[in-house]
């Protein structure tokens, strides 16, 4: 007789995996995706150079995350939200990001609030505090077992329904701070830069766009790696950073995707130009520092 399959005991699974099983269905809509591998060596460049001259620590994610940023602030039609099959504009530009949590592999959104206005220390900053405060609060809930056994007690088709309201309260309503130190709301547009551990490449169903909140995109970042490039009739090494982006076929169109896949080249090909941070960009990894720094409209150099 061949064996069955059996239920995977409610100690085995995470808090947020038990009610995970009640948040997502199976994706079904349209979706646009669009994927292609960009050339870093530049930003690395301007990175090291950048942390040469700051006491702040700028990661390759807070870099993503102000490029993001920025990118709708450009294409203000990316920053909406679908309620109830209608668009609505977003008066700000949060991008939202997912953390490993450490403990059983479980990950979790924090919320870079205004990233549009934030400086990359600004921004390094709020996403260490983020991190640190989150998963506090997360081990706090999991060491709560009264809160797991309540969870496990409610029949799956009442804590399904729960689920459901509680998600419509925050698409909706913008209840975003149900949880004390845990972001609720998708924010404008995800960044996920777990791509960046080992696994070369990945894909998540999940942020097609983000659990069904009516973000209308979302981006996985893979991981930096140097590869071959034809260059002047030459192979040459460089560093390539692959990115997997999702959108909401429903608020968007591919030709505009086009337009947007352009900035991110630009971008990372010279970012002190969309920072307003005058730089060698031919020069030495290392540097003394920015020349001058000419603070963009709504941001503050420290």
């Amino acid at each position: 007789m061949a064996q069955r399959p059996t239920p995977v005991p409610s100690e085995k699974l995470s808090l947020w995996r038990r009610i995970a099983l009640h948040v997502w269905g199976e994706p079904t809509s349209p979706t646009i995706c669009a994927t292609r591998d960009y050339d870093v060596e530049n930003a690395i460049r301007f990175l090291d150079w950048y942390n040469s001259a700051h006491e702040t620590h700028v990661t390759m994610t807070a870099l993503l995350i102000k490029a993001a940023a920025l990118s709708i602030q450009k294409y203000p039609e990316l920053n909406r939200r679908i309620v109830a099959g209608r668009l609505y504009d977003l008066p700000t530009i949060d991008i939202a990001a997912p953390v490993n949590l450490g403990g059983q592999g479980e990950t979790a959104m924090i919320l870079i609030r205004d990233a549009d206005k934030k400086t990359l220390d600004e921004i390094a900053t709020d996403l260490k505090g983020r991190v640190r405060a989150t998963k506090e609060t997360s081990s706090k809930l999991e060491n709560q077992n009264e809160i797991g056994k309540i969870i496990d007690a409610v029949p799956p088709f009442i804590l399904g329904a729960v689920v459901r309201v509680a998600k419509f309260a925050v698409t909706n309503f913008n209840i975003a701070e149900l949880v004390p130190n845990m972001d609720m709301s998708p924010g404008s547009f995800s960044v996920s830069s777990l791509g960046m551990n080992e696994a070369a490449t990945f894909t998540g169903l999940a942020l097609m766009p983000p659990a069904g909140m009516g973000v209308v995109g979302s981006m996985i970042v893979g991981r930096v790696e140097p590869k071959p490039v034809a260059e002047n009739g030459k192979v040459v090494i460089r560093h390539r950073l692959p990115l997997m982006a999702f959108f909401d076929h429903r608020a968007v169109d591919g030709w505009k995707i086009t337009r947007y896949g352009q900035f991110w080249q630009d971008f990372l090909k010279n970012p002190g130009a969309f920072l307003d941070i005058e730089w060698d960009m031919n020069g030495p990894s290392r540097s003394k520092g920015p020349k001058t720094a000419k603070p963009r409209r709504g941001m503050k150099n420290k």
